[in-house]
């Protein structure tokens, strides 16, 4: 019984405390940069990791401990493949997400540690040859720390993963993105 108590004390807490207990406003803006990551499974062959710059940003509202927050970032990515003929190899794809993501926050003071969950549209571009658009869910962590009452830093990492179909090609593309940001609260 003492277990059950305990755990629902820590359930309200979580759920109803003031996950924002240093920031000051439920609204804000944001930019981000980082790094993305990404695992391309095409023609039953898995091509080489390449990592990129992203840039982003996000829009949000903030009540208590959770966060809703629509969220743009884009990536340029390089084939390598070489092995399987020229159209392919040293082409450019440019990876766009736009999507809607979920976060929970533990309530703490300053320092906001967070889980994500989201749902978005994303896009590859392979320049030259096609691009098609795929929906699907990404999955994350963060966490956000307060160095004014208006003013954040953030650092995230995030899984996504799409499928697309470009020139009656089949490409699966894993994504592993790190990014940190600014937001601005009002």
């Amino acid at each position: 019984m003492k277990r059950k108590i305990v755990l629902l004390g820590i359930l309200i807490v979580c759920l109803f405390g003031s996950g924002n207990l240093f920031g000051d406003g439920m609204f804000f803006i944001g930019l981000q940069g980082g790094w993305s990551q990404q695992s391309i499974d095409f023609r039953e062959i898995e091509l080489n990791k390449d990592t990129a710059f992203l840039y982003g940003a996000r829009v949000g509202i903030r009540i208590l401990t959770f966060v809703v927050e629509g969220n743009f970032y884009q990536a340029a990515h390089n084939i390598d493949a070489s092995d399987i003929g020229d159209l392919w190899d040293s082409r450019k794809i440019n990876y766009n997400y736009l999507g809607l993501n979920v976060r929970l926050f533990l309530p703490f003071p300053i320092v906001n540690p967070y889980l994500t969950l989201g749902y978005g549209t994303y896009t590859a571009d392979i320049k030259e040859i096609g691009k098609d658009k795929s929906g699907g869910w990404n999955a994350g962590l963060g966490v956000e720390i307060f160095l004014a009452k208006k003013f954040s830093l953030l650092g995230e990492a995030r899984y996504n993963q799409g499928n697309f179909e470009i020139e009656n090609e089949e490409l699966s593309i894993k994504n592993f993105t790190f990014h940190v940001g600014i937001n601005f609260y009002f």
